[in-house]
């Protein structure tokens, strides 16, 4: 086997390592896209869920008030009631 034969040999064997190394960098940058786009769009639901997190809240915080003060009003009407 001469010189230029091995040479070939390592230049093939080099061609089919850099081809099965951008195959798989390929494969990476594909799964990386489908990553970033994901997360993209997770992202950009999070004003509507802060939206809508704050109207709950907001609600909720409404419903405390209001029974907070309508047990008050029984709480003074019984507390002032005549007794019998």
């Amino acid at each position: 086997m001469g010189i230029s034969n091995q040479q070939n040999l390592l230049n093939d064997k080099y061609r089919n390592y850099k081809s099965s190394i951008e195959q798989e960098q390929s494969a990476l940058e594909d799964k990386y896209d489908e990553y970033t786009s994901k997360v993209n769009l997770e992202n950009s639901l999070l004003p509507l869920q802060r939206l809508t997190s704050s109207i709950v809240m907001g609600y909720g915080l409404g419903v405390v008030a209001v029974s907070s003060i309508i047990s008050s009003v029984f709480s003074l009407e019984r507390n002032t009631r005549k007794g019998d």
